[in-house]
């Protein structure tokens, strides 16, 4: 999820190359990184679009199509959530 965050990653393609079911995967997921997969994703999406602003302070909207957000408000609510500040801030 780290090398592919910004594509439409879905459950079962990463239970499939792993050869498990999406619910044992799912389980095995949680249980070894203590967060379920979506809010791993999100996490991972946060930091790197973090590095984004960072780096180079670039626009919000490229900095949100870079990891994978195409929704501004859906962006916002994320960064909002993990950072406690809008990507305006």
């Amino acid at each position: 999820m780290e090398e592919e965050y910004a594509g439409n990653i879905t459950v079962d393609e990463l239970a499939n190359k792993l050869y498990a079911s999406r619910r044992t995967f799912e389980r095995r997921f949680k249980n070894s990184s203590g967060n379920a997969i979506s809010k791993y994703l999100q996490r991972v999406r946060v930091e790197v679009a973090k590095r984004h602003f960072e780096e180079g302070g670039s626009p919000v909207k490229e900095a949100m199509n870079h990891v994978g957000y195409s929704d501004a408000k859906s962006f916002s609510s994320v960064l909002k959530k993990y950072v406690g500040l809008s990507p305006v801030e």
